[in-house]
């Protein structure tokens, strides 16, 4: 899966050497010098990772992000500083959209980490209550997680299509169909032992799992909701370390 990067500082040496390390390691990086720019490279397309400096002129990177969840609230935002003491750091914990907080000079290692996820792991979450989805995809991209989202059968499809995630968050009931057929698709894909990894949600009491657990031994969690956020970060953590 391409990895869009938007990386945004006034300082433009700064700004063209990030893109450039970002595009050596595989992912696409654009970049802007401004908020103002960054605003309308939004416009064009959406990107997956927002890395922006806190202190512009102009526009600043909290009130960027601010404009940008409102509009993309999918992608996840990183903020970066040479002020430890930055009045505006408070403003931005406040906000809970900033993934992190990163201090100048950037440890590399430490933002491509981030761009990866935890190990390079890439979730898909299909849930049809838009305002669930997007407390867990926020919950999920503060902890470093590359998140898509999906509202509906059709929509969880074409993502897949467009690349397989790493595991996927699947709600039973949908508008246009039964999770349970896009989690049997998913646990066949290649074969049992190599299907794709999958937390199934359900608000329904009494649930038969035996087919699905026949499917992928070990290749499904399960979640009655509603779920504290840490019981989802356990199920993944287990399905990957499976």
């Amino acid at each position: 899966m391409s990895i869009h990067v938007l990386v945004v500082d006034d300082n433009r040496e700064l700004a063209d050497n990030l893109a450039e390390i970002l595009t050596d390691e595989g992912h696409i990086a654009h970049t802007a010098y401004s908020g103002e720019e960054a605003l309308r490279a939004a416009e064009a397309q959406h990107f997956d990772f927002v890395l922006t400096d806190i202190r512009m002129p102009g526009i600043d990177g909290v009130e960027l992000i601010t404009r940008l969840h409102e509009r993309d609230p999918q992608a996840t935002y990183l903020l970066m500083t040479a002020h430890a003491s930055d009045g505006l750091l408070a403003t931005a914990a406040s906000l809970g959209i900033a993934g992190a907080v990163l201090p100048k000079p950037l440890v590399i290692e430490d933002l491509l980490s981030r761009i990866l996820g935890p190990s390079g792991a890439q979730l898909l979450i299909v849930e049809d209550d838009v305002d669930l989805a997007e407390a867990l995809g926020m919950n999920l991209r503060a902890r470093g997680y590359l998140v898509r989202v999906a509202h509906t059968l059709a929509e969880a499809r074409a993502a897949i299509a467009e690349s397989s995630p790493t595991v996927a968050i699947v709600d039973v009931v949908l508008p246009d169909g039964n999770g349970i057929h896009l989690i049997r698709e998913l646990m066949e894909q290649a074969g049992a032992a190599s299907g794709v990894p999958v937390v199934l949600m359900t608000g329904i009491a009494k649930f038969d799992s035996d087919e699905l657990r026949r499917l992928a031994p070990g290749g499904i969690q399960f979640l009655t909701k509603p779920f504290a956020p840490d019981a989802l970060l356990s199920a993944l953590e287990t399905l990957r370390g499976s």
